[in-house]
């Protein structure tokens, strides 16, 4: 009492700086230097605490499925044709290929016409590039889709495949998000080739013909639902599946416009095409260590929502018994029908 106040703050200072030790600042820094290595062993690197703060406010993640799900490695595996379903089976070197029927009553030879046009297509109808720069390795520009189509045609017949990509491309209707369909246009034997391909639904709605061992044949409603049917169980299988179609056309189109009113109307329909990506072998430990977290993971794709389904049970996104899939049409319905945030999140 009665002391002056200077002096009283002298004497906190003097008591916080005696009651802090020495060393604790060396033992902070300690502290600190073990939990990072502690996380380095976990695969843990934090560049900034506030992504270490926002992760531990997670409860739902949104993941894209190819590149991040998968591998992004594409492979045709599966080829459907008229009454037969062609298996890619793969050399070891991963230069040849050789197809093995799996349809009932299949046999060999029947449809030698049908494979030549798929390949046709599948050579024509394609944005992709590839080279063999690297020691033999056919390394390749454009979408995965793309080049995973043209090293089965090289592998394949080597030699037509050259042939067919050394031919000027006519005119083209670009691959559009909407429409899910692109199309090109060759001149091939003499004629106006016209080859498309994209997903399988839009594929079928644009095509009245169906090619069979006997040629083409008019697509009636039955089988269109059947070809429908064969890309949903290919789809279920995990498989990313296109369709591939064709025409002939009497002259050569004048510029975008007229091929995509070719595309629109009497196409032939030459078959789909199935493509595997596995998943990353990591990954469904890291959902399931997520969902230990209380972190909920969800799956955003544009691909069909069978593919999608397998996939997710493959990583354990989705348990076996959920089935549960929100489709992009249903979110741009109108106020009145929308799903809510929370229905979203379920």
């Amino acid at each position: 009492a009665g002391k002056p106040v200077y002096q009283l703050v002298q004497t906190a200072i003097a008591w916080t700086i005696a009651a802090i030790p020495e060393g604790l600042p060396i033992v902070a820094s300690i502290a600190l230097a073990r939990g990072m290595l502690r996380l380095a062993k976990r695969n843990v690197i934090v560049k900034r605490l506030s992504a270490v703060e926002t992760l531990g406010e997670t409860t739902v993640i949104f993941t894209d499925k190819t590149g991040t799900l998968t591998e992004n490695r594409l492979t045709l595996d599966v080829i459907q044709l008229d009454g037969v379903r062609a298996r890619v089976d793969w050399k070891d070197d991963g230069t040849s290929v050789c197809l093995s029927d799996e349809g009932a009553g299949a046999q060999s030879g029947e449809r030698k016409d049908l494979p030549a046009l798929f390949f046709r297509i599948a050579t024509l109808c394609n944005d992709a590039s590839l080279s063999e720069e690297n020691n033999g390795q056919r390394e390749g520009k454009g979408d995965p889709l793309d080049l995973a189509l043209l090293r089965f045609c090289q592998a394949h017949d080597k030699e037509q495949y050259q042939e067919l990509r050394s031919r000027e491309r006519l005119a083209e209707e670009p691959f559009d998000s909407e429409d899910m369909v692109m199309g090109v246009v060759h001149e091939v034997d003499g004629g106006i080739f016209l080859s498309a391909k994209g997903a399988p639904l839009p594929i079928l709605e644009r095509c009245t013909q169906l090619l069979t061992a006997e040629g083409t044949v008019p697509l009636r409603e039955d089988a269109r639902k059947k070809w429908a049917g064969y890309s949903e169980a290919l789809s279920e299988a995990g498989l990313r599946v296109i369709a591939l179609a064709f025409k002939e056309l009497k002259e050569k189109p004048s510029g975008e416009a007229e091929v995509e009113e070719e595309l629109m109307r009497e196409m032939a329909l030459a078959g789909l095409a199935g493509f595997i990506d596995p998943p990353r072998k990591e990954v469904k430990r890291a959902v399931e260590l997520c969902k230990q977290a209380g972190i909920r993971i969800k799956m955003a794709t544009g691909d069909h929502p069978g593919t999608a389904l397998n996939v997710g049970r493959k990583v354990s996104v989705v348990a076996e018994e959920e089935a549960g899939v929100l489709h992009g049409r249903e979110l741009r319905r109108g106020d009145s029908g929308r799903p809510t945030e929370e229905e979203i999140l379920k």
